[in-house]
């Protein structure tokens, strides 16, 4: 069958002759998709600082691998930023950035090849001050 319409680009890796990494695993998230390993992760996260909170998400960020790339990671949103910022004075964007959190690790836990089980251990570590 002809193609039709310009050729769709490669991606970069492809492009440098690279070898993609490992592909996410959506399977990883039905062990923690309950209400009680939800909330658990909510409860870990509170008791986090707002300013840990993002320095967790920010480690989470760093070995999330995207879609496709060798070694691109996602970063910390600006809306992230804000509301942690915001969240030192203010409960409704505490909650809201735990929210955000939490959302956006199951985001990356789908698409993108993050290891949930490693946040996780990364989490309760800094929860008890050991990291």
């Amino acid at each position: 069958m002809p193609q039709h319409g310009p050729p769709l680009p490669q991606s970069r890796s492809a492009l440098l002759g690279a070898t993609p990494r490992a592909k996410s695993n959506p399977a990883q998230i039905k062990n923690y998709d309950n209400r009680d390993d939800r909330y658990e992760i909510v409860r870990l996260l509170k008791h986090l600082s707002p300013a840990k909170r993002l320095e967790f998400f920010a480690w989470c960020c760093s070995v999330a691998v995207m879609p496709g790339t060798v070694n691109a990671h996602p970063r910390v949103a600006s809306f992230t930023v804000q509301l942690a910022d915001k969240a030192r004075s203010c409960d409704e964007a505490d909650e809201m950035l735990n929210a955000d959190i939490v959302g956006s690790l199951a985001h990356m836990w789908i698409d993108f090849s993050l290891d949930a089980k490693a946040c996780l251990e990364k989490l309760v570590l800094m929860a008890r001050g050991k990291s």
